[in-house]
């Protein structure tokens, strides 16, 4: 694939790698391992098929270990990756001591038949998120937790103003700079691709990439028959197969895979401007100037310290920024609980200016399959101002400001 890549974006490719946006960085997403002793025998195989065909067609990486030396070794091996592991009873019991530190696992259930002998372990271990006997509350809560994650991660750059010369660039403020280039560079082959190529292609990958899946395979073959240009806020809304890997592809960075989205990633930032526009006409009616918007996550300590010694610099979201109208859904979900001891609720205030060609924003409730979370969805890389950064001690969270 690489010698067919326009020369530019060959040049981000090679770029990247100075800024440390590496290969195995772009390998970076949410795997789902299950580690069970029992998982192989003959007497559990029926019930072990129904487990492993329901985790299939989650929209994750699963692996299935029932050796405890080849499953440990995984865990260690592990860098980038968020896990999500599920283990059996006795198998915790053994393991926990060992792994439960381990920085990449985020959660811990416990799959087995008595839970009764294993509910201490809860107790014991702030990453195990519960005891479960059957597949269905499993199932609901491993995609509770992983879509949890998934929501509150915070991926950005920051960028200092102060460092006017591209030769002192932090990191941070190069891959800034780098993923701003990238965007551009998206929508400038996309224009050149007279024959429309890109959306088969596409497709090609989304299929290899959910083989085994019928319920996603369901879906690529629907947007196949049935998808336009105007249907892209719409699909992305969905959270169904293009959602995941498009967001995937921004929060890793992967050029290759950002490339062969090119077209809708094209289309969605066409959609996004056109609402706007519209957005913008009917503010004018109501001389409305500004309209506040709320993002309620979960930060880490040391992006916090970075945010609050960055009060005037620039914040650039890597993806497409999902906020909300409502601020008492941006603090459910800063203040939802975490097991996690490192991270603490933030909630974004962001002040989106109406008219600005700069910032740019569309009311999507009207796409999405959640209207009363009042969803209104930033374009692509769209970059802020660090206003103010303060702990709220009535809300108990930090709240920023965003310009």
């Amino acid at each position: 694939m690489a010698s067919s890549l326009p020369i530019d974006l060959n040049a981000l490719r090679r770029k990247s790698a100075t800024l440390g946006i590496s290969d195995e960085h772009a390998s970076e997403d949410f795997t789902v391992v299950w580690f069970d002793q029992y998982m192989d025998e003959v007497e559990n195989q029926e019930d072990v098929e129904i487990t492993k065909g329901l985790l299939r067609e989650l929209n994750y990486y699963v692996l299935f270990f029932t050796k405890p030396e080849l499953c440990i070794n995984y865990l260690k091996s592990i860098s980038k990756e968020t896990i999500f592991l599920i283990i059996s009873g006795s198998y915790a019991v053994d393991h926990l001591d060992k792994i439960h530190s381990f920085k990449r696992i985020d959660s811990i259930f416990i799959f087995c038949m008595c839970p009764e002998k294993y509910l201490y372990l809860k107790e014991k271990y702030t990453k195990v998120i519960d005891v479960f006997t059957e597949q269905t509350s499993l199932i609901e809560s491993l995609i509770s937790n992983v879509e949890s994650v998934i929501k509150q991660a915070a991926v950005f750059a920051l960028f200092d103003g102060k460092q006017r010369s591209t030769r002192y660039l932090t990191r941070e403020s190069g891959a800034f700079l780098w993923f701003q280039l990238l965007t551009d560079v998206i929508k400038t082959i996309t224009i050149a691709d007279k024959e429309n190529t890109g959306i088969e292609e596409m497709l090609t990958h989304c299929e290899a990439y959910y083989r085994g899946n019928p319920v996603e395979l369901k879906n690529i073959e629907e947007f196949r028959k049935n998808y336009k240009p105007e249907d892209a806020i719409f699909w992305y809304s969905k959270q169904s197969f293009v959602y995941r890997l498009v967001n995937k592809a921004l929060r890793t960075e992967d050029i290759d895979v950002l490339y062969t989205f090119r077209v809708y990633i094209t289309h969605l930032r066409s959609q996004i401007t056109s609402e706007h526009q519209q957005l913008c006409v009917e503010c004018q009616k109501t001389k409305t100037k500004i309209i506040r918007l709320y993002r309620g996550l979960k930060m880490s300590s040391n992006d916090i310290f970075q945010m609050r010694n960055s009060i005037g610099g620039l914040i650039s979201m890597n993806g497409f920024f999902s906020t909300s109208r409502d601020i008492e859904q941006a603090v459910k979900f800063a203040t939802k609980e975490s097991k996690r001891k490192d991270v603490a609720g933030v909630l974004l205030e962001i002040n989106g200016t109406i008219g600005s060609d700069k910032i740019i924003f569309a009311d999507i409730a009207q796409f999405s399959q959640f209207p009363e979370e009042k969803e209104v969805l930033f374009d692509l890389a769209t970059v802020f101002k660090i206003v103010h950064v303060e702990f709220d001690k009535g809300k108990k969270l930090w709240t920023m400001q965003l310009t």
